[in-house]
């Protein structure tokens, strides 16, 4: 696999969570209401916290790990379109803690493994540049879609670009593993 069939893969999944994250946090919200949204969200950050620590020690196999965390969040995103307790709610809080922390802590490392040592940092700069603006457009994009088609098509849609991205890995990685420059 290479470093820009990763990027693109990961830029797929940052555009399913830019599309959905913000419709993610409305449903919590009418969900669990005001005076339950801080606990679950601390909740999911606790979770992702604690997780960070065994994922950092344990996990070996990062890109079956980052591949494995991706097809989960489509799940977990499709989730969001469906009526929802609110015990379901903080168990999938919990479960989206996990799913960053392994996401939060595999991704930089593979692409510090993608790259030559001289080039790590701008590759991850560049990385978390296109992350960051593949987010916010389909956030902006997001907010014309969701008041046409409603609220739960930016779960449908979300879910449609997380599956990709994780297809993808899923596919390079059947390929002979083989980190390289582009």
């Amino acid at each position: 696999m290479t470093y820009r069939t990763f990027l693109i893969a990961n830029t797929l999944f940052a555009l399913g969570s830019g599309i959905s994250a913000p419709y993610w946090v409305i449903r919590v919200n009418e969900i669990v209401g005001i005076k339950y949204f801080g606990i679950a969200f601390g909740i999911s950050i606790l979770f992702q916290s604690l997780s960070a620590l065994l994922v950092g020690r344990y996990i070996t196999q990062r890109l079956k790990a980052v591949i494995y965390t991706q097809f989960a969040f489509t799940f977990v995103v499709l989730l969001f379109s469906t009526n929802l307790s609110f015990n379901t709610v903080m168990g999938l809080e919990v479960i989206i803690g996990i799913l960053v922390a392994v996401q939060v802590v595999c991704v930089p490392v593979l692409i510090a493994e993608m790259s030559e040592k001289d080039n790590i940092g701008k590759r991850y700069g560049y990385f978390h540049s296109l992350d960051g603006v593949a987010i916010g457009l389909a956030m902006i994009v997001g907010s014309s879609i969701s008041a046409i088609f409603g609220i739960n098509s930016m779960f449908f849609i979300g879910a449609a670009f997380t599956f990709c991205s994780a297809l993808l890995l899923w596919l390079a990685s059947l390929q002979k593993v083989k980190f390289s420059s582009p």
